[in-house]
């Protein structure tokens, strides 16, 4: 969970009905993943433990966020919480001079360059030893995400499964300049990295700058896509998603779409309306779940257990997930 100086809306602010507006988007996450993944997982032969939740903060946010879970959250979730504060870690500001190059020189709106900064915490701070789900906030458990569970069991070491993005898209894009191995179509705000897989801050922030520098105003992808992404944040729209296609690419075994593997986009729907087969919905809808979230985990015997660690994300104004998307 990036919770950062903004949160869901690409103008949204800590300030009055907008704090209870993240407050309840923040809980709304973490209710959704009790009520759907955590019971698949503890039943799953493969997994029998329950999910970690790393959440991003910075100054601006981490008292009001540690403040609203420990009155929201029962001790048995609270403790499966990490909170990370990037702005007293040393090393994200090694991590983001790059971007803060590209940012001088292009139109790069901040909620582009938020995305970009969760992406990079995510190198330092979700370890390749255990695997990891990356959400955004508009990505929520409808049912149990059985799908997920059973391929993710059946995956080879640094192997990952993730989304596609066929709104962007009417089939799996590739960039057209890029030559080497990448995961096409993947939609950044579900990926599922397996045990082993380690994209590495270098690599990302090679891939970052190479995108940064092709030129906007020619077609950058094999296909067209379906709105002009040159016209939004100086042509470096979602760039974060772009990058990380093909840093994972680079990161998985056997390289490329060979170690990289698409979900049903009949189950793991992209900005479509649900069916009685979605179990993942990544769209702009306001789901219900109970705010007082021991609602959905009081019923069940919870012993915590590591090997799995869940990170949703969104923006924040001067770094994390993308909120344009």
């Amino acid at each position: 969970l990036a919770v950062l100086t903004s949160g869901i809306d690409a103008n949204l602010t800590l300030e009055g009905q907008n704090r209870r507006k993240l407050s309840k988007s923040l809980c709304k996450a973490i209710c959704l993943a009790e009520r759907h993944l955590r019971p698949a997982m503890l039943v799953h032969p493969r997994f029998r433990s329950e999910p970690e939740y790393v959440i991003y903060t910075d100054n601006s946010t981490l008292q009001s966020v540690t403040t609203f879970l420990l009155k929201r959250l029962p001790e048995r979730v609270w403790g499966r919480c990490r909170i990370v504060n990037l702005d007293v870690d040393w090393k994200d500001h090694r991590r983001m001079q790059p971007v803060n190059e590209i940012a001088k020189r292009k139109d790069l709106l901040p909620q582009s360059t938020v995305c970009i900064r969760r992406a990079l915490a995510d190198t330092e701070h979700l370890s390749p030893l255990k695997g990891r789900i990356l959400m955004g906030l508009d990505a929520n458990f409808l049912k149990k995400p059985m799908e997920l569970l059973n391929r993710a069991a059946r995956l080879s070491f640094a192997q990952a499964l993730y989304a596609i993005d066929y709104d962007t898209f009417t089939s799996p894009y590739r960039l057209a300049a890029w030559f080497g191995p990448m995961c096409p179509g993947l939609l950044a705000d579900f990926v599922y990295l397996g045990l082993g897989v380690r994209v590495t801050e270098r690599s990302l922030q090679d891939k970052i700058l190479w995108y940064a520098h092709q030129d906007p105003r020619f077609n950058r992808f094999v296909q067209w896509p379906t709105w002009p992404l040159h016209a939004v944040s100086g042509g470096l729209h979602a760039i974060d998603q772009f990058a990380f296609a093909l840093a994972l690419g680079e990161a998985v075994m056997p390289k490329g779409e060979h170690g990289c593997f698409i979900l049903s986009s009949q189950r793991y729907a992209h900005l479509k309306d649900p069916t009685n087969y979605t179990e993942m919905s990544h769209d702009k809808k306001e789901y219900n779940c109970a705010l007082d979230i021991r609602s959905c985990t009081n019923r069940t015997r919870t012993s915590r257990a590591p090997g799995f660690a869940t990170r949703f994300g969104y923006g924040f104004a001067n770094s994390l997930r993308n909120p344009e998307r």
